[in-house]
């Protein structure tokens, strides 16, 4: 019997067999079918990291159960990827030195945080005088410390970008900084690590994450900050772009929040967020 490879070069049927070994593992992730969305070419450039793809759309697919919907969700997160991957080669060195020194994160971390996304904290952080610390985030590259600082706030910034390694501040490096709250986007891949470690830290917070699946990594460490810790729900979605001078990417597959200690009213612990359309 002939085979459906007859007359077919060996390399190509290698990336066929490829291709549907992508599409297998993703469609498990997203609990469909999703070769709708997954070319060969595609397949070809995520493979390396499928894992953390499969991954990243078994999260943002939680929940959703129009198929639609969860193609985008898949489409979005192969764009993000390759995208991260392709951007990789003309980012500035230290961005790109970035992640790989960290050893923890992916360049699909770098993501830019709009003013928009930080204009509801101004409505529950306490009137200036107040020291912050962006503890991911570069001055000169960052909307938050913008925002922060026109507001009146001092902002003392630090990031591995610069030499400083969020993962090694002690309670004893912050008290010696003197800083009254810790406000960043943390990485995406070590969002569970960098919110354990910054209630180890003692200090009030807040961080923007997306509320996919928030419940099952953020529950440890959230129960063991108490009753200050709590969630400041934002009414639409949050864009974010890739590059410091890029416009936000569009249509936005999940929702974001801010995860707060210590920063919400006394007794609150869920708040609700108005996002401008602009600001």
């Amino acid at each position: 019997m002939g085979s459906e490879f007859d007359g077919m070069s060996r390399a190509r049927s290698y990336q066929l067999l490829g291709q549907h070994e992508v599409i297998a593992v993703l469609s498990e992730a997203a609990g469909t079918d999703v070769s709708d969305v997954v070319t060969e070419k595609a397949a070809r450039d995520i493979k390396h990291r499928l894992d953390l793809v499969a991954t990243e759309v078994a999260e943002h697919s939680t929940g959703l159960t129009d198929r639609d919907q969860v193609l985008t969700v898949v489409a979005e997160v192969l764009n993000v990827t390759r995208r991260a991957d392709a951007d990789s080669l003309n980012r500035m060195p230290s961005m790109a030195q970035l992640r790989a020194s960290q050893g923890r994160g992916t360049s699909s971390d770098l993501w830019y945080t709009p003013r928009t996304a930080v204009a509801p904290l101004l409505g529950i952080l306490p009137p200036p005088p107040l020291r912050v610390w962006a503890h991911a985030d570069v001055r000169g590259r960052s909307h938050i410390v913008d925002v922060l600082e026109e507001a009146g706030y001092e902002v003392v910034c630090s990031d591995l970008s610069t030499g400083q390694d969020f993962f090694s501040f002690t309670r004893a490096d912050v008290e010696a900084m003197e800083v009254d709250v810790a406000i960043t986007n943390p990485p995406y891949s070590v969002r569970r690590l960098w919110l354990s470690h910054l209630v180890d830290l003692g200090i009030p917070f807040a961080v923007l994450v997306p509320e996919t699946g928030v419940g099952e990594w953020a529950f440890a460490p959230l129960r063991a900050a108490g009753a200050e810790a709590g969630m400041l729900l934002l009414n639409r979605r949050i864009a974010y772009s890739q590059r410091w001078d890029a416009k936000p990417l569009g249509n936005p597959p999940f929702s974001s929040g801010w995860i707060c200690r210590g920063m919400l009213p006394p007794g609150q612990q869920l708040v609700f967020g108005e996002v401008p359309a602009s600001f």
